[in-house]
């Protein structure tokens, strides 16, 4: 009878850990890393479509010295309006006109609201082109309303900001270093996420008034 007993809780047990492990779209390691990056079910965002955001940074004191910042969203599954789809927004140095995902170096993910809540992952591509996860959070949010989902105290900002200054390959102080325009910003309206960096919500939406 025990036996019985233990070999019913260990199944529970597993389905358990089945049932609560997340799956969207069909995969289900997100906690662990992004689908392979040439999955046929990556979707640009309906404001992008097929055109990757370049940003050029120059500095004062380096005027020979220009970054190239170029960004891509995506949804992945489903179709327009993406409605309940996860929002990945990806970062590169590459300029040039064929940009892909594997092009990217970092990626952040915001996942469908429940409730008032959103769940955020980050993810670092490794030398086998993976893009494995490293930190997470869940932030409030308001409906119809634009707003930064990245901490300066983060991981991610850390990562991020050592990741620029590899690619401008010159010395900056952190503090003179204002990275916010292109660290991301997401605006959520029913269950569709636009997720952004801070100066393309500029050119799409209305601005903020301490942004005008």
């Amino acid at each position: 009878m025990r036996k019985v007993v233990l070999v019913i809780l260990i199944l529970f047990c597993i389905g358990f850990s089945v049932m609560s492990k997340e799956e969207y779209e069909g995969w289900d390691k997100w906690d662990e890393e992004l689908p392979p990056v040439n999955s046929e079910k990556w979707q640009w965002h309906w404001a992008t479509p097929g055109k990757a955001k370049r940003f050029n940074f120059r500095f004062p004191e380096h005027e020979e010295t220009i970054i190239f910042v170029t960004t891509g969203t995506f949804y992945y599954g489903g179709t327009s309006p993406f409605e309940g789809q996860i929002s990945v927004l990806f970062y590169s140095s590459e300029d040039r006109e064929d940009w892909k995902i594997s092009d990217s170096i970092l990626a952040i993910a915001v996942f469908p609201p429940q409730k008032n809540k959103v769940s955020v992952r980050v993810y670092e591509k490794d030398m086998e082109g993976k893009f494995k996860c490293f930190e997470s959070w869940k932030i409030k949010f308001k409906q119809d309303e634009q707003q930064d989902i990245v901490s300066s105290k983060s991981k991610f900002s850390k990562v991020f900001s050592e990741w620029f200054m590899s690619v401008a390959k010159i010395y900056r102080q952190k503090k003179d270093l204002d990275l916010t325009v292109i660290l991301p910003r997401i605006l959520v309206s029913g269950e569709t996420i636009n997720l952004f960096p801070r100066l393309v919500f500029r050119d799409l939406y209305f601005p903020d008034e301490d942004e005008k």
